[in-house]
């Protein structure tokens, strides 16, 4: 499947996500932090499937909405029947369960 706008805009919070944990990582002998194993493409793909998998319909939904379709926050909205605030909110909150979900996933 081939990453579309909309995915490309999340994966972008992905590796800023990324570059932040490896950068709140212990340095390692020459003082420099130590890059995660980071997935890319297909990997990067299925770990945010599993993300989703186990949140709440309504954050599927946002996500979706915002990510995979490309809507804007407006455009969200309308399309799931919320006002803007609302999709911005469960927008946020579906960026600090991933941020939880990849600290997890790194034994944090």
């Amino acid at each position: 499947m081939k990453p579309n706008r909309g995915f490309a805009q999340f994966e972008h919070f992905v590796l800023r996500v990324a570059g932040n944990v490896s950068l709140a990582r212990e340095p390692d002998v020459k003082g420099t932090p130590r890059a995660p194993a980071f997935p890319a493409g297909a990997e990067l793909r299925a770990l945010v499937a599993a993300f989703l998998k186990a949140r709440p319909e309504d954050e599927r939904r946002v996500y979706d909405a915002r990510y995979e379709q490309g809507d804007t926050q407006t455009q969200a909205a309308a399309r799931l029947h919320l006002n803007r605030i609302t999709v911005r909110r469960v927008e946020a909150r579906l960026k600090t369960a991933f941020v939880r979900f990849l600290l997890q996933r790194d034994g944090r």
